[in-house]
Parts: C-alpha cells; sequence; structure tokens
C-alpha cells in the first residue's frame, strides 16, 4: 500500500510506545534515509511495571501486528523484518507469529520476518539497547545521533515502533483507526486489565467505564511507572502519551 504513510500522517498518529513521535515523520525519515539494505523492527520487550498492553495485543491481534509490520516493510521497501519480543512473550507467541507470518507472506516473495528473543532485561526495551541485542553486543544504548532512523541495526536505517504502534497502522490500512489506545490498569482495582479509549481522556472516565472507580478508596494514582503521580483530587488530568494506571488504596 504505496500510500499508508500518506494515511498515517492524515490520521496523526503518533508512536505508542511512550515518546509520542509522529509515526508517519519516523517512516519518511527512513524512507529518505540513503542505504540499500533497510529494517523494519516491532518493540515488544514491554519491561515497564504494571504495563501489559503489548501481551494484550499478542494475545487478542496477532494477526494486525504482523500486518502492520508488512505495511512498514512494503513502504520502506524492506526485506527483512523483527518482532522482537520480552522472553515470555517470545515462549508463548513465537508458535503462532510465525504461523501467521507463514501463512500472509507470499511465499514467493523474498520479504522475511524474524521472530526475536530479547536476551538481556528492562533495558533492552529502550532503541539503540535492542539494536545491541540483535547484533549480540552488550546491551547497554548506543550514543544519539547518529539515530537509528539513519544508522540503526548492523549501521543500516532501521525503523523501530511500539508492538501498538504496528497494530494501529493495520487499523489505519483497513480505515477503521479512531484515535484511540490501550491503557494497562493494575493495582488494588476490582477490574484489572487493558481498556481501549480515546487518546486524551480524563483519568476519572477511563476509572469509571473500567469499573473501577472506587473515589473513597482511593489515595494516589500513579501514572506510566510514577512518572507524573497524582492524588485523587486530580482526576481530571488527561492523559495523552500515558498507557499504563496503578491505583493504590489508603490502608
Amino acid at each position: 500500500m504505496s500510500d499508508i504513510i500518506a494515511k498515517i500522517k492524515k490520521a496523526n498518529l503518533c508512536g505508542r510506545g511512550g515518546a509520542g513521535f509522529p509515526t508517519a515523520t519516523k517512516w519518511e525519515m527512513v524512507k529518505k534515509a540513503k542505504g540499500e539494505k533497510k529494517y523494519v523492527i516491532a518493540n515488544g520487550s514491554e519491561g515497564e511495571p504494571g504495563v501489559f498492553k503489548d501481551s494484550f495485543i499478542l494475545e487478542k491481534y496477532p494477526e494486525k501486528l504482523v500486518a502492520g509490520v508488512i505495511l512498514g516493510m512494503e513502504a520502506l521497501e524492506v526485506t527483512t523484518g523483527y518482532l522482537y519480543l520480552r522472553k515470555d512473550l517470545y515462549k508463548k507467541h513465537k508458535k503462532r507469529l510465525e504461523e501467521i507470518i507463514k501463512k500472509i507472506v507470499d511465499v514467493n516473495s523474498d520479504m522475511k520476518i524474524i521472530v526475536f528473543r530479547e536476551d538481556g532485561k528492562y533495558l533492552c526495551g529502550e532503541e539503540t539497547t535492542l539494536l545491541n541485542s540483535i547484533e549480540k553486543k552488550r546491551n547497554e544504548p548506543r550514543f544519539k545521533p547518529p539515530f537509528p532512523t539513519a544508522c540503526g541495526l548492523w549501521k543500516k536505517p532501521t525503523l523501530i515502533n511500539n508492538i501498538e504502534t504496528f497494530y494501529c497502522v493495520a487499523q489505519i490500512a483497513e480505515g477503521k483507526y479512531k484515535n484511540k489506545r490501550f491503557y494497562s490498569i493494575s493495582g488494588k482495582v476490582p477490574h484489572p486489565g487493558v481498556y481501549e479509549f480515546k487518546v486524551g481522556v480524563n483519568i476519572e472516565k477511563v476509572l469509571k467505564e473500567s469499573k473501577n472507580y472506587h473515589i473513597e478508596d482511593l489515595s494516589e494514582i500513579e501514572v506510566d511507572d510514577a512518572k507524573d503521580e497524582l492524588v485523587a483530587t486530580k482526576l481530571n488530568n488527561r492523559l495523552s502519551e500515558a498507557y499504563s494506571l496503578f491505583i493504590a488504596k489508603r490502608f
């Protein structure tokens, strides 16, 4: 689908890995970068405490993930892609993902998607550490610049997006994207899990519609691994690039 980048730009999709970088811009950077060989990587390390939305996508929508990666590979004329997964996710989903890849990718195509097992821990979720991991180097971040879009895997231009980002790309291609994202809700709540809401929804709406709203019990809400700590009186705060909520109760 040659116009997928234009569609991503029109949808105003931003990366779902936490930084919120415009997805179309990143894809265009890789497309314009000089290099006969390029790569596409879906980052499924997901090591942040209280975050399990990518695990949910792998469980419920693996076909969408693979479709999104293929769209990226086609748009950037890439022949090799990776699904980079945390160890437990690799063990649980490898077989099914490979079956889906085999089913979707044309046998006559030179396209290859590798399901890759993360060999480190939390730090491998950082994109340049991820690159070192695949290259069998020490699991530590690289200095930037250069950025992976210009000098990534084996010093070739590389597109790295979060699993949910590729899921959204597949939705955009199907005309089903509604500017929503997944939120992981955990802690001392009656209904922990993954819920889908519009980008920018406020905390109160998330809690009420997920049936986790018990204001008299709340003492603290942690957003994205305590990057933004909110007391219960601030439930109107909107969630933009946030992807997890941890609810604590008074003791």
